[in-house]
């Protein structure tokens, strides 16, 4: 090739992509006259052609250049190129295709025909071209796009799996460790997101959007001291951040320090009258009664969200305000807009409730006890947890707030490892046992348990109650049970996290507590004196009386002080944190919503519940 034709060449590349494609097309045509059969001319020509719309022409050229030199991959690229620009996406999907057949390592041919899968929206294909290479040959372009196609499927264990597998080839890609802790969030694995947070951290220390990140995920896992350095900095770092200061108006929520928690929260609603989440935050804090002003930015913002989740919380601070207005029909309304919306974001991340599912997985329950088999040694005299278990909204915050006041008992709020090693349990029956004394001892472990005494009150529990009795022989279990109707009422009237599925249907809801009631039965036998059994209503009726019993059941004595607000008061880190702090009551909903209430009742008796309490 003469030293005229690779300037003519280069020079109608240089045009092309410029966006000139018909004087490139001049050029190609000129070099063509020098050398007419190459088909690397030939193929360029057809490129011009294409972007010019000459399509039969460009057709030609193209399969010319294909047919001459098959061993070209480049050739071939141009040729689905060509497919794509025409919209023949069925032609382009099987250049590309028999393409990577023949050149399996040609990186361009499949970042193309990743790009075309996720432009028709077909992920799985996407997923699947993907992850048939080794993740140290994706590079970043193929590595985002699997991720894109992840996360558009909500596989949320197969994303976080690519991503750590990323970070552990390259340890300072700041955009894969995010991706990484969000995955590991949305699996609920919080305190591998709240590590992986960490590492952006050290990455950028003085990045105020991630310190805030950090903070947040420390409040996930009630790590409130380190919460609290992470949002000091990234304040101090951006004092006007609208979503730094509503975390710390959250942190300062869960510890109590309620005026303060207020006035970051007005701060942050004065700042950015857009901002969502601190309406959340104002709805808890005024228990549920939001100013005019706020009201009315909230129904702008109703009227822009685009995302189902977004709408959701939308309609729930709408309900909580009526109710607080004692408007009961309109909160009725906006209650039951809000889990419609509730259930179809959770669709869209690909989770539902099944009754089914839900059946089988507790009678498994019943029985995984059994495949569990552990060593004693002395974890169990260093460590003695006080389990409160209970359905949501039944009254365990209440009950681990009064436990925690005790000046030896420490509240760690809804631990996530006994729930964790439950799915374990599920998935890899049977577990070695020094697999779970690994387990019992992380969970015991100095750094985080301070006390020996501790509480852990994490609803999903209830699932766990024999596998932790065997685990931990001398903890003590306390259940507390709420009138099921108002258990459910309640359940049905906030917004649970996506991982509790069956909370946006009152059918589900109700099918889940006949689940949960009867699973509890079971545990009562097997168990008997270990585990005492309380009623909410019992308790409000006369604190003292049961707070004795419950004392005297975890081993501990018991001052009058404890529920007069003198003993130890902790922070709270659940839906209830603003009411626990408040005077022991009882409230009966299922009046004031008659027809959910009936509705529940329905439900509930069918699923062999007594409501006749």
């Amino acid at each position: 090739m003469t030293q005229k034709v690779e300037n003519l060449i280069e020079q109608g590349i240089h045009l092309y992509k410029k966006g000139d494609a018909k004087s490139a097309l001049r050029c190609f045509e000129l070099a063509s006259r020098e050398k007419a059969e190459d088909a690397e001319i030939i193929s360029l020509a057809g490129l011009a052609l294409t972007s010019l719309g000459r399509f039969e022409e460009a057709h030609a050229k193209l399969a010319a250049a294909v047919e001459k030199e098959p061993h070209q991959p480049g050739f071939w690229l141009n040729l689905a190129e060509f497919y794509i620009k025409k919209a023949a996406l069925s032609e382009a999907e099987s250049t590309l295709v028999s393409l990577l057949s023949r050149f399996p390592l040609f990186k361009p041919a499949r970042h193309r025909l990743a790009q075309l899968y996720m432009d028709a929206a077909r992920y799985e294909d996407t997923e699947k071209l993907l992850t048939k290479v080794p993740t140290k040959e994706l590079g970043p372009a193929l590595f985002k796009l699997l991720v894109t196609s992840l996360q558009y499927q909500g596989k949320w264990l197969s994303l976080a799996k690519a991503a750590s597998d990323w970070t552990n080839l390259f340890p300072t890609d700041l955009s894969a460790w995010l991706v990484l802790a969000g995955a590991q969030h949305e699996c609920g694995n919080f305190e591998l997101a709240r590590q992986s947070f960490q590492k952006i951290l050290n990455l950028e220390p003085e990045n105020p959007s991630f310190q805030n990140m950090y903070g947040q995920a420390c409040l996930n896992v009630s790590e409130y001291q380190e919460a609290a350095k992470a949002l000091d900095k990234a304040e101090s770092l951006q004092p006007n951040n609208p979503s730094t200061l509503t975390n710390q108006g959250l942190l300062h929520t869960f510890l109590g320090n309620l005026d303060l928690a207020l006035d970051y929260s007005i701060r942050s609603q004065r700042l950015a009258p857009d901002h969502l989440p601190v309406y959340s935050q104002l709805s808890r804090l005024r228990k549920g009664q939001l100013q005019d002003t706020e009201i009315e930015s909230l129904q702008r913002i109703a009227g822009t969200v685009t995302s189902e989740e977004e709408r959701s919380q939308v309609h729930f601070l709408l309900a909580h305000h009526y109710h607080a207005r004692q408007e009961f029909d309109k909160a009725m309304q906006e209650y039951e807009l809000a889990n419609q919306h509730k259930s179809t974001a959770n669709l869209q991340r690909g989770v539902h409730y099944s009754q089914q599912e839900t059946e089988s997985k507790f009678d498994r329950l019943r029985h995984l006890a059994e495949t569990v088999s552990v060593n004693s040694d002395s974890t169990e005299k260093a460590c003695q947890p006080i389990f409160v278990v209970g359905m949501p909204r039944s009254g365990t915050s209440l009950l681990d707030s009064l436990l925690a006041r005790h000046p030896d008992v420490t509240s760690l709020g809804e631990r996530v490892e006994i729930p964790a090693l439950i799915t374990k349990l599920l998935a890899e029956q049977p577990m070695p046992a020094d697999i779970l004394e690994q387990i019992r001892r992380d969970y015991c472990n100095p750094q985080r348990v301070r006390d020996r005494l501790f509480v852990d009150k994490n609803p999903a529990n209830i699932e766990a109650v024999g596998v932790m009795a065997k685990l931990f022989p001398a903890a003590a279990f306390v259940q507390i049970e709420r009138h099921p109707i108002e258990t459910c009422l309640s359940i049905y009237r906030y917004e649970f996290s996506h991982y509790w599925t069956f909370a946006t249907s009152l059918r589900d809801v109700a099918h889940y507590y006949g689940q949960y009631r009867r699973l509890m039965e079971h545990w009562q036998l097997a168990l008997g004196k270990r585990l005492l059994t309380i009623q909410y209503e019992s308790l409000a009726s006369d604190p003292s009386l049961w707070m004795k019993k419950i004392y005297d059941h975890c081993g501990l004595d018991w001052n009058d002080a404890y529920l007069e607000g003198k003993g130890n008061i902790q922070p709270v880190a659940t839906l209830s944190t603003v009411q626990v702090r408040g005077t022991i009551a009882v409230a009966r909903h299922r009046d004031k919503y008659l027809s959910l209430a009936q509705q529940l009742s329905a439900n509930l008796r069918a699923n062999a519940v007594d409501c006749e309490q």
